[in-house]
Formats: structure tokens, sequence, C-alpha cells
């Protein structure tokens, strides 16, 4: 069982909105702490423009938007993907809870690991987190990967009961070409349920986290 060491898990601040790129838009005004993503560019000159002029909006007014898990739920994914390797096979498998306590589930090998809460548990979750491995194999010639992007049948029986569910490792496609093997970026992918929104990367994730840290000073 993890604390939150940062005290910062009963903290509030407005909602914020960030490019995918992790860059700053500005804020809604709204004392409710959610941190959101922003895909239209047009949207996001609206947000800048509020937000310069000290004007509050709704949230209604973004149609093209994610809404992020909360920021201890980013600093748990900015952790583990700092601490994995290409050789890492472990899935950091982790639960965090609404309170700020980080629950680390199981490993059990081979890319498998175990999460644990009860179903009475399930509205107090924040999130679930693990990571799919950056190894890259062949077999009977094919290329062969882990993906973000893509959950296992496993994953999917967890997310159906989860609001949130983030897993960590490479967000695109690994490729050929000639003799060389080309890697997408890692980084971050976010399910409501079992539906992908968004794909980050570590550096934007980065970004975001670092800049809610310099607001909530």
């Amino acid at each position: 069982m993890f604390v939150d060491p940062t005290g910062m898990a009963g903290m509030k601040s407005d909602g914020d909105y960030y490019g995918k790129n992790g860059k700053y838009l500005g804020s809604d005004g709204i004392d409710d702490g959610k941190i959101y993503i922003v895909t239209d560019s047009k949207e996001k000159k609206y947000i800048k423009k509020k937000f310069k002029n000290k004007e509050a909006f709704s949230p209604d007014d973004i149609k093209n938007k994610v809404q992020l898990p909360g920021l201890r739920t980013l600093e748990e994914s900015v952790s583990i993907l700092e601490t994995v390797s290409n050789d890492t096979e472990n899935e950091f498998p982790r639960v965090v809870m609404k309170n700020g306590e980080v629950r680390e589930g199981n490993e059990l090998g081979n890319g498998k690991s175990t999460i644990e809460y009860s179903q009475d548990e399930i509205p107090e979750i924040e999130a679930t987190i693990h990571f799919h491995t950056l190894k890259i194999w062949k077999e009977n010639g094919e290329l062969l990967y882990t993906s973000a992007e893509v959950p296992s049948i496993y994953d999917k029986e967890v997310f159906k009961d989860i609001k949130h569910n983030v897993i960590l490792g490479y967000i695109g496609k690994v490729y050929q070409r000639g003799n060389q093997v080309i890697k997408p970026k890692i980084g971050a992918s976010y399910y409501f349920y079992n539906s992908l929104k968004i794909s980050l990367s570590k550096n934007a994730l980065k970004k975001i986290v670092k800049h809610q840290h310099q607001l909530n000073k």
C-alpha cells in the first residue's frame, strides 16, 4: 500500500486544459480539480483567449476534450514510466483510490499480474494502471509486441467495471523498415471503461504533472 507522499490528494484546483503535447491552454475557473486534453485547434484558441481575458467558461463549451484521471494517477504513471526499460516484463499493477492511496498489485510473471479490490470499493477507485512490456520478438518471421493501445482479454474484464483505466507502454505501432525495427513513443493510453479515449507521450505527461505541481504550490 502506498499513501500520497505529496499531500496533494485532497487538493483541488480549477479545471485545467492542455493540448495533447502537454502544453497548458488555460483554466475554466471552476474549482473541481479536473484535468482535460483538448484536441480541436479552434477550441484551443477559444480557451487561450478566455484565459488571457480572465473569463470563466463552462466545460460544456468544449466538445473535443478528454478528461484524464486525477493528478495522483498521472504522478504514478510517470513514476512507472521513469522506471521501466526495454527488458522490463513486470506490469507494475496499481489501483489508485480517490483518497490518494495507491495499492500495488501482485506480479505473476510472464507479463501477467493481478490487482485486488472488493466490489464495494469500486466507487472509490479513481483508476487502474499497468504496464505492457516494451520487448519485441519474432515468431515465424513475424514481428510481435504489445501496445498500450491494445488491452488484453484480462484487461477488458477489469476495465468493464472501472471508469478510468491506464495502460503504459508503446503508443503506436512497431514496424520494420529493411533491417531496422522502428519503435513508437512510449506513454500512456487512457480508457473510459473499455473505450480508448486518448494516448499521451511520456514527455507530454511529465509536462502536465510538472505544471500541476506548480499550480498547487
